[in-house]
């Protein structure tokens, strides 16, 4: 399976079909310790992981919500609806 676009840290598997298709399963615990990541940072970053993953809201509005508890901006204007607005324009861009 190829790892393209899979974030860091994390256990991505599934045979590509409906029953079990590619997902992001877990951390990737070996990895973690590999890293030399602290027992602190693991699971911070293990609860970080299932919280973007595996919480059933979209990804781009956890993102959001991510970046606003560290006081950071949105990456461009009023995401994610501008990055919804743009992903549109640039489709029809493509198909026109």
């Amino acid at each position: 399976m190829r790892r393209a676009n899979v974030p860091p840290y994390v256990y991505f598997a599934g045979s590509g079909s409906y029953v079990y298709p590619p997902a992001v399963r877990g951390p990737n615990e070996p990895g973690l310790r590999a890293a030399g990541l602290s027992p602190d940072d693991r699971q911070l970053l293990r609860k970080t992981i299932d919280w973007l993953f595996h919480e059933k809201r979209a990804l781009s509005v956890k993102v959001h919500d991510l970046l606003s508890r560290a006081g950071l901006p949105p990456p461009c204007g009023n995401w994610p609806s501008s990055a919804s607005t743009a992903c549109r324009a640039n489709t029809a861009a493509r198909v026109s």
